[in-house]
């Protein structure tokens, strides 16, 4: 009897450690299934940023090409005033005067001259913050941490 009895509880108890076993299993399938799951959200949420970070930097460097373009083409009409507005201490007075130059023309070709070198300095404004906008980018340095630890390289 006491043999049937050890016989009955050694299988109780391999029945017993098997219903754990497979209950452990199923539980470590779901734990396994719900990591899988986080993973792919982490990783979708991940190619998201990347994606908002591209289109970001683009835009700065539409943005940043733009005051670019625009400074390219204030240049040369601000140079093209410079020298045809009059330069008082390198020119000598003539000594003979026949008729002075008419007041409103000058002033407004000098007011238009202030008006240019106003468009130009707050291009050439714009263009610096741009700049300092890329240059400090967490988009853009997180853009080629990536490209660097992906082994693609980063553009510059």
């Amino acid at each position: 009897m006491p043999d049937d009895d050890f016989g009955r509880f050694q299988k109780e108890l391999a029945a017993q450690s098997a219903q754990a076993g497979k209950r452990r299993e199923a539980d470590l399938r779901e734990k396994l299934a719900a990591k899988n799951v986080e993973y792919q959200a982490l990783r979708a949420r991940s190619e998201m940023d990347k994606f908002r970070q591209e289109m970001c930097i683009r835009d700065l460097e539409k943005q940043l090409s733009l005051c670019e373009a625009e400074i390219a083409r204030l240049k040369p009409v601000l140079e093209q005033l410079m020298s045809q507005a009059p330069d008082h201490a390198e020119r000598p007075e003539p000594v003979e005067r026949v008729a002075p130059p008419a007041p409103v023309v000058v002033a407004v070709d000098t007011a238009e001259i202030a008006e240019l070198r106003g468009q130009l300095q707050s291009a050439r404004e714009e263009y610096q913050k741009l700049r300092l906008a890329m240059d400090s980018s967490l988009a853009l340095k997180a853009a080629r941490s990536i490209g660097r630890l992906l082994g693609m390289g980063a553009r510059q």
